[in-house]
């Protein structure tokens, strides 16, 4: 072995510090560390590349990448009158239709974030959506060039139940408008605190949980409900969650009072 190739036997080792990694996502307000780095229609939506038609959409919040990937409706559930709900597939069901309006109205309200809602409604006015692909194609229009730098404020929230073979929960944006804004053009705080989050503890059900406001008393135009702060949507399950671990979680975030 050369002189060079040579490594003392303590290599690797000696003194070292654990330095957690700081996560991209949090519960509640992401102020103006998000951009939206990819809006584009795929054919290849599927796992590992397989044929899927989907709007392939990737913020980034503090740099790190963040999937919003949207599917075309191809089945709803519509309830039945004796309780219970059935699958549909055909277009024209009241379900299907609601169910690709819910579709729509989260693909423009990420585009409002970058155009005027009268360039949006007439871009789809002047251009009869014959298919999700030409929906896709006459939104990315509306982008402008520059919207990867655009600063964004974004909501993120829990996911509602563990998939796959996940052992707990993640943070993500939503994928729908039910509960409320999640992603607008960032908006500037008055004063150096930022924007500082404010919980009303028992708040009814539809009656306002979660509010940011800034040294003005300005308030956010995002909000929750005392429904959502009480829901899956705003804490993480876990298979087995450990005591410690929950007292961590519990612990962690950033101030708050309440009003």
């Amino acid at each position: 072995m050369s002189e060079e190739n040579k490594s003392p036997v303590s290599a690797g080792y000696g003194y070292s510090e654990h330095v957690a990694g700081e996560a991209s996502i949090v519960f509640g307000l992401n102020a103006g560390n998000v951009r939206l780095t990819k809006f584009q229609y795929t054919a290849t939506g599927g796992k590992d590349g397989a044929d899927l038609e989907a709007m392939d959409i990737v913020f980034t919040v503090k740099g790190k990448e963040k999937g919003h990937r949207q599917f075309p409706v191809i089945k709803a559930y519509a309830k039945l009158d004796g309780g219970g709900q059935e699958e549909v597939t055909d277009p024209s069901h009241p379900a299907m239709v609601a169910k690709r309006q819910e579709l729509s109205a989260t693909m423009i309200h990420i585009v409002g974030c970058f155009a005027e809602k009268k360039a949006i409604e007439e871009a789809l006015v002047a251009n009869p959506i014959q298919s999700f692909k030409h929906f896709c194609s006459v939104l990315q229009e509306l982008l402008p060039s520059n919207f990867s730098q655009k600063p964004l404020d974004a909501f993120g929230a829990w996911q509602w139940q563990i998939g796959g073979e996940a052992k707990n929960t993640y943070l993500e944006f939503p994928k729908n408008m039910k509960h409320g804004r999640w992603l607008s053009p960032a908006i500037e705080p008055i004063g150096d605190k930022g924007w500082q989050k404010q919980q009303k503890p028992n708040a009814a059900l539809n009656e306002v949980a979660l509010r940011y406001v800034d040294a003005d008393g300005r308030v956010h135009p995002f909000t929750r409900n005392g429904w959502f702060m009480e829901s899956n949507f705003a804490k993480q399950q876990k298979e087995a969650p450990s005591a410690a671990g929950q007292a961590m979680q519990d612990s962690g975030g950033s101030s708050s009072s309440d009003w």
